[in-house]
């Protein structure tokens, strides 16, 4: 439906400025290299928005493909924003470090988002799949 349980749909400026934030440094998605850890370092040196790697959404949406669900975005291993993310400034020397804490008071914080999830599919059931497990 249109509408869905009475949310409006966005315009493509409105998704731009509410969802992804007017991000102004942008690093395009790129085949097999935007996994997480290059996602982290482009956010240590100033990009606002990334993209994932093209996920195929019907070996995706396959529950007995765990494989290629890790491989591609591992939610499993809290891979996604699960997992606190320190991102030290680019004038440091040090590493971005993960925690593993879940502590209320160090809740993790989404430090790869806003973040552009790619599918290729032909099925738009698994695409849907896909994007649910994902969302």
């Amino acid at each position: 439906s249109p509408a869905v349980q009475g949310r409006k749909k966005l315009s493509g400026y409105e998704f731009y400025r509410d969802v992804l934030g007017s991000s102004k440094f942008v690093v395009a998605p790129m085949v097999d290299q935007s996994e997480l850890a290059w996602r982290v370092l482009s956010r240590r040196y100033g990009s606002e928005l990334v993209y994932t790697p093209m996920i195929n959404a019907k070996m995706y949406a396959n529950a007995t493909n765990k494989s290629y669900q890790t491989a591609s975005f591992d939610v499993a291993s809290g891979e996604e924003g699960s997992l606190s993310i320190s991102l030290p400034s680019p004038s440091t020397s040090s590493s971005p470090s993960l925690s593993t804490s879940t502590s209320p008071s160090s809740a993790p914080q989404d430090t790869d988002r806003p973040l552009i999830i790619q599918f290729c599919a032909n099925n738009p059931d698994q695409l849907l799949t896909s994007a649910l497990a994902l969302q």
